[in-house]
């Protein structure tokens, strides 16, 4: 069953283990693994919260990638704290499972991971009229409702908008009109500090104040990368041990000599040498 999973994704490994674990064993096993059918996946033994699960750890994880992206940080680099804001009950129910948020965790490269339902404690929202949208139903209205909009309370409208509903907004000329989302633009305004992504469920907020430990370890990270590719290029058997020399300025030897036991053992080490 394996190889058949496998095959359309790995073809020649999968082929491998047909011919090598199945055919050798049973004269009668089809000729080649891609010549069976997909197999049919037993509904009885689909664990629905597991898959729930692993679908908001996807989503939370994709949305703190995002974050540090926008902000120009690598994965490498270990980051204080991530918080997930979400008032979304499955959300809420995967984060409590100890698991999933190791997952979230490890994936984001967090030291910690923290849950809020307030969004309003990590970003400033700001509310815009859509011109190009509002412009041809409104017309000589457009600039009184630009004006009706930016007293609006953007968390407000924001909630609003969330639960599907339109936001009404009280016109200077004393009839008011309801706005759809289409009608009008969400942006974030970032607290300082703090880096976030969000969708329609969820934000992630990145706590994105690097201290010198934070930033040792970022360095002992990509010393690792760098270690692991050449490993990598010299074809070393997975299992060989190595001594390694290294070179640089006091940021990297503050960095090696902090995490020297972390280096070591990642990269398969038994000394790193000052050349």
């Amino acid at each position: 069953r394996l190889s058949r999973l496998l095959a359309p994704f790995t073809p020649f490994l999968a082929e491998r283990l047909h011919q090598d674990l199945v055919r050798r064993f049973d004269e009668s096993a089809a000729v080649s693994v891609h010549l069976l059918d997909w197999p049919e996946a037993d509904p009885s033994r689909i664990d629905a919260p597991v898959l729930a699960r692993q679908a908001a750890a996807r989503q939370l994880v994709t949305l703190g990638h995002a974050a540090r992206q926008d902000a120009d940080i690598g994965v490498r680099q270990p980051l204080r704290s991530a918080t997930v804001v979400s008032v979304d009950p499955e959300l809420l129910d995967a984060m409590q499972d100890a698991s999933t948020a190791a997952v979230v965790r490890d994936e984001l490269n967090v030291k910690e991971l923290h849950v809020a339902k307030d969004r309003g404690a990590y970003v400033d929202y700001v509310v815009k009229p859509n011109f190009r949208v509002l412009g041809k139903r409104l017309g000589a209205r457009m600039k009184a409702c630009a004006q009706a909009v930016a007293a609006l309370d953007p968390a407000a409208a924001l909630r609003s908008l969330e639960r599907g509903e339109p936001v009404a907004l009280a016109m200077p000329d004393g009839e008011p009109i309801e706005l759809s989302a289409e009608e009008l633009e969400v942006r974030i305004q970032q607290r300082p500090g703090t880096v976030s992504a969000f969708d329609d469920r969820a934000l992630v907020a990145l706590d994105v104040a690097i201290d010198e430990a934070l930033a040792q370890e970022g360095l002992a990270r990509e010393v690792i990368s760098r270690i692991q590719s050449l490993r990598k290029d010299l074809d070393l058997p997975f299992d060989a041990r190595i001594v390694v020399s290294w070179d640089g300025g006091p940021n990297l030897a503050a960095s090696v000599a902090r995490f020297d036991a972390l280096i070591r053992d990642e990269v398969l080490a038994l000394e790193l040498r000052h050349a």
